[in-house]
């Protein structure tokens, strides 16, 4: 009572404790969630550096590596997060012509791209994932400037002003999403 800002903890999960709670009713129920309720972290995408030593180490693993420059243009389109580079990559491996002219477009429409955008969009609390698609989409409000700027510390938006998603394919993705 009165003391959590004394408390120190650390909890590590793939899903943000909100998401693993949801069928437990731990937003309503719990006395240790209120404690750090607040105080969630999630990892941002890579570096551009980070990425791009990635995506080194997976072109010297590759049977038939890619051109540096073509490394540059998976890190643009990824933005930096470990799944879009890694499906990216192997796609661009098998058709390097994929990273030719119209890449986004190409890129945007592969399934395998499409289904890791959902399950980034589908890892957010609720909140996070209507605002980002009102966002999106342009039908955003004033209410929603708290989880706009939520969205920018977790790594989702490079720039609040204008939006600027961390992938040109996340975007994309959250563009033609229906609400």
């Amino acid at each position: 009572a009165g003391n959590s800002d004394f408390l120190s903890y650390l909890i590590f999960t793939k899903k943000l404790p909100h998401v693993l709670g949801r069928k437990y009713g731990l937003a309503r129920e719990s006395k240790f969630f209120d404690l750090f309720r607040t105080r969630m972290f999630a990892l941002t995408p890579y570096t551009r550096e980070d990425a791009l030593q990635m995506l080194a180490h997976l072109n010297a693993q590759a049977g038939r590596p890619l051109k540096p420059r073509d490394l540059s243009l998976i890190r643009e389109l990824g933005g930096g997060h470990a799944g879009l580079l890694r499906i990216i990559f192997e796609i661009a491996r098998v058709d390097p012509e994929a990273l030719r002219y119209g890449a986004t477009d190409y890129f945007a429409r592969r399934q395998e791209v499409r289904d890791e955008c959902a399950r980034i969009l589908l890892g957010l609390h609720e909140q996070e994932r209507d605002v980002a698609i009102r966002l999106a989409q342009g039908k955003h409000s004033p209410d929603d400037a708290n989880t706009i700027h939520h969205l920018y510390i977790r790594g989702l938006l490079d720039r609040i002003e204008p939006p600027t998603w961390f992938s040109p394919l996340m975007e994309t993705y959250l563009l033609g999403v229906k609400v």
